[in-house]
């Protein structure tokens, strides 16, 4: 249940994944937040976003959902919003990096495609220019609006 301050800075649910809820963020439409429903979900929000601070300022930032801000025990993390689809658009290399490669995990911003879930990615694989070649499915009929 959310609280007060919740109630005024969380729109509607966009989806959800295992340890995190995905909601609009009110007063930002071009933003969302990542509320974490589990410790798991803190580590993944405080992950993404030092994850995305390191990159930031390097060639590979364009490849990642821009993280803005996560909260002290990383319950909330706000992140740039992604849209869904066009996954006929999809790149068919993707950065070799990438290991989560469920489609729901990215989408679009504006014409570039980018990762918006990205805990676990970069930390499996050391990060480099190599490109892996990928046929995407659509995980939609195993995962209801999973994000």
């Amino acid at each position: 249940m959310k609280n007060e301050l919740e109630n005024f800075l969380i729109g509607s649910k966009l989806g959800f994944g295992i340890h995190r809820d995905v909601f609009k963020y009110s007063l930002d439409q071009s933003l969302v937040v990542k509320i974490a429903n589990s410790p798991e979900g803190r580590q993944a929000n405080i992950l993404e976003f030092f994850i995305y601070d390191e990159l930031k300022e390097t060639e590979f930032k364009k490849w990642f959902a821009p993280c803005i801000e996560v909260s002290e025990g990383g319950k909330y993390l706000i992140q740039k919003k992604i849209e869904f689809g066009r996954v006929k658009n999809y790149p068919t290399k993707i950065p070799a990096f990438f290991t989560d490669l469920k489609e729901d995990n990215y989408g679009w911003i504006g014409k570039q495609f980018v990762c918006c879930d990205y805990a676990g990615t970069v930390l499996t694989r050391c990060i480099s220019r190599k490109m892996k070649n990928h046929k995407w499915f659509n995980c939609s009929i195993f995962f209801n609006n999973s994000v």
